[in-house]
Formats: C-alpha cells, structure tokens, sequence
C-alpha cells in the first residue's frame, strides 16, 4: 500500500465510525481510487506516444528541408440569410509544405509581338472585339453599346452576359441569340454557373450597410430564382453550390463561404475564393502576403488548392512567390496567373510566362478549354493599340487578327479595351 493509500485509509476508518451503514466502503473507495489512477496512467501515455509520433515526422522534415505552412488570418463575419440556418466552419488546414512559384523560374517564356495586321483566325475561346462577340463558327452578337468588356461569360442559349468597361452605367446586360437584350438591376459583380445556365450577381445597392448584402440567383435569361442574405460578393457557381468572398484589404484578406442554395446550410472559408474548376472538385484560394517572406523570393502572393471533394474540404498545394493567380481553368490542371503566367495545379511550377520582355501589357485572358494554350488581350508597349494573342504551352506565340487602336477614354471613364476574352 503506497503512502497516499495509507493516509486516505486512516482518514476513511476515521470518518466510518460516525456513519450507521452495513459493511466497510474503506476497500471499495481504495479499488475505485486505484483504477481511476491506472486509467490516468493510460491516457498519459497514450498522449506521450502522439506527441512523439508528430514531433518525429517534423524532426525528419526539419533534416531534409525547411517547409512551412500558410499563415491563417482572422477572416470577417459574414451574416447568414435566416436565423437556424446551419453553419459550419473549414478547420485550420494541416501543415503543407509551401512551394515558391517565380514567373523567372518559368519552364518556357515566350516574347509575343503585336503587329498592325495579322491573320485572322479562331483562337479558340469567345472574345468580343469592336462590339461583337465572337464564338468559333456561331455567327457574330452587337452588343447593346462598343464599349469594351470588363467582364463577359457565355449564356447556354447561345447569347452572354456583360459588364461594360466605362459609361456613367456600368450595368450588367444579358444579350439574348436574337440581338435583344435586358439589364440586371442593381447588379455588381457576376458569375456564371459552370455549366452556363444561372447567373449570380451582387446587389451594389445593398453592399455599404453591413448586414444588408444580397447575391440573386437568375437563370441564364435573367428570371430570378432566389436571393441570399451575405456580405460578400459571388465567386463561382457549381450546381446547387454558391461561393462568395468579401475582400477586407487591397493584400486580398478576407474571408470566404460556401453556401448550399437547397438546404442553406454555410461552411466558412479561409482566405478569398478566386475560382472553381468545371467540375467543382477544386477551388482556388488567395490568402494575403506573409508577414516573413524570403528576400531573395519575394512573394506577391499565397495561394491554396482546397479538394472539395471531402468535407470539410482539405488543402491539396500551397504555393508563395511573385505570381497572382485569378483563376483556375475548366479541367482544373491549371492556374491563371497575372500577368500572362500558366502554372501547373498540380506542382505549383509556372509552366509558361506568356508576356516575357515584350513590354506587352495584359488586359484579360483565359486558358482554352482543352488547356493546351493560353489567349490574351495585350496592349502594346505605348498602350496606343490592342490585339489578341495565342501562346502555346510550349512557348509558340501567334497574334489573332490586326491588332486596333485604343480608344481614348472619355472623361472619367476607365480606359476602353478593344479586344476581350471570355470568362467563361
């Protein structure tokens, strides 16, 4: 008997003898005492042996290589559409090694020109140009205005949707197969549905009083199917899934969710969402610039591929360095990256920098849909003229079309562009 049994014996007789009870509870007090002690002994050792097994795999990594994870930040609340709404939140994603993209490291770099005139061909994405859109064979759609698209997706019936460029009413339009066309009102930012038949849109008459925002969700001719209450605006639509993000700081802090148009139910995302794959399997997620980051890499920005197929979603590649992803192509096998960058989602590594030292500038651009090439919207070096381009991932660049001159902007207004490509 160890000397705590010993006294707690003492002290039990002692107390006994004012109790009127049927036997001695000395032995069975003793018993529960000592079980509960080896279970005690258990668990502390269960405890050891997990903390040995995490510190142990670090130890090794620590010898091989320095790694290190994607800083969390405290994201903004966002308010949810009704009270009872079930609400979940993304736990703090496990410890991935942190790879660094640099467009200097690209495996190609190509140097695009742009001349006067050039061959017209397809190059294979929707584009507008002059006030038309263009789409492989279709025949030509006159948008409402020749004002340049700052943001324009094709529609499944053949028409698209867009957001002009300048005017004193930026308003987004929906241009129908036969020329007419109609406006959403209020709408701000859009997106359209991975298989282009809804739209979502913010409402920018309800985003300066916190608590107040609203996304519609309409089909693709502009017949409103549900509102939902979040201060944030859309990201991308997949099926019966919307994302939002709601930026808090120009280094893109903020916070995300994913919300489920059917049972309203919302999952918390860390970080801005930019973009999902066709499919819906992955998103691409901008998280801000480091505090520490390494001075002969700087970093622009952060980014995660999150695997939406599990829930809660887990963190596939993390990557830091002076690329600016913007969004990730239709079979999920590439990011977008600002200005004229591929990278490869599966190894963080850019592929290809499209711009190079031309001194071209990118207003807009989109991978094909089969993901062998990249097509962009450049200004010229003085930014006097505008013109699409084509570069192959292996570096072949050829330019689609004459290049036009820029319009002058009118007073105010943000500069034209005379060549856009599609969203989506």
């Amino acid at each position: 008997m160890s000397p705590e049994e010993f006294d707690l014996r003492a002290h039990l007789d002692s107390e006994a003898e004012h109790v009127n009870a049927r036997g001695s509870f000395v032995e069975a007090v003793l018993d529960a005492k000592r079980r509960s002690d080896r279970r005690r002994a258990v668990a502390a050792g269960v405890a050891a042996v997990a903390v040995l097994a995490v510190a142990v795999p670090l130890a090794w990594s620590g010898l091989g290589g320095r790694t290190s994870a994607v800083p969390a930040t405290r994201a903004p609340s966002l308010s949810a559409t009704q009270t009872g709404v079930p609400t979940s939140t993304t736990p703090a994603p496990t410890a991935v090694p942190t790879r660094t993209a640099s467009a200097a490291d690209a495996r190609v770099t190509a140097r695009p020109t742009l001349a006067a005139s050039a061959p017209t061909t397809d190059p294979g994405v929707p584009y507008a140009v002059a006030g038309l859109v263009r789409d492989g064979a279709r025949p030509p759609l006159k948008a409402p205005d020749e004002a340049g698209f700052a943001a324009f997706s094709r529609l499944d019936h053949g028409g698209y949707v867009y957001r002009p460029t300048s005017g004193a009413d930026q308003e987004v339009t929906i241009v129908l197969p036969d020329g007419t066309s109609s406006v959403l009102s209020g709408a701000d930012r859009f997106v359209v549905s991975a298989d282009r038949t809804r739209i979502a849109w913010r409402d920018d008459s309800a985003v300066l009083t916190p608590g107040t925002g609203v996304i519609h969700v309409a089909d693709s001719r502009g017949r409103e199917l549900r509102t939902v209450r979040v201060d944030a605006g859309p990201a991308a639509l997949v099926g019966d899934t919307l994302y939002a993000a709601e930026l808090a700081g120009y280094d893109d802090t903020g916070s995300s969710v994913r919300i489920e148009l059917d049972t309203g139910r919302r999952t918390s995302i860390r970080g801005i969402v930019r973009g999902l794959d066709a499919a819906g399997r992955t998103a691409l997620v901008v998280d801000p610039v480091p505090d520490e980051t390494d001075g002969a890499r700087p970093a622009g920005h952060c980014y995660r591929l999150l695997d939406l197929t599990v829930d809660p979603p887990v963190v596939r590649l993390a990557v830091c360095g002076d690329v600016t992803p913007t969004g990730i192509s239709p079979d999920g096998r590439h990011l977008l990256a600002a200005p004229g960058s591929v990278v490869d989602a599966t190894t963080g590594r850019v592929v290809l920098d499209a711009v190079g030292d031309s001194g071209l500038q990118v207003e807009s651009s989109r991978i094909t849909d089969d993901g062998t090439a990249l097509v962009m919207s450049v200004d010229s070096p003085d930014f006097a003229r505008n013109g699409l381009v084509r570069c192959e991932l292996t570096g072949a660049c050829r330019q689609i079309g004459p290049s036009a001159p820029e319009p002058a902007p009118e007073d105010g207004d943000t500069p034209r562009t005379t060549h856009a490509v599609a969203d989506n």
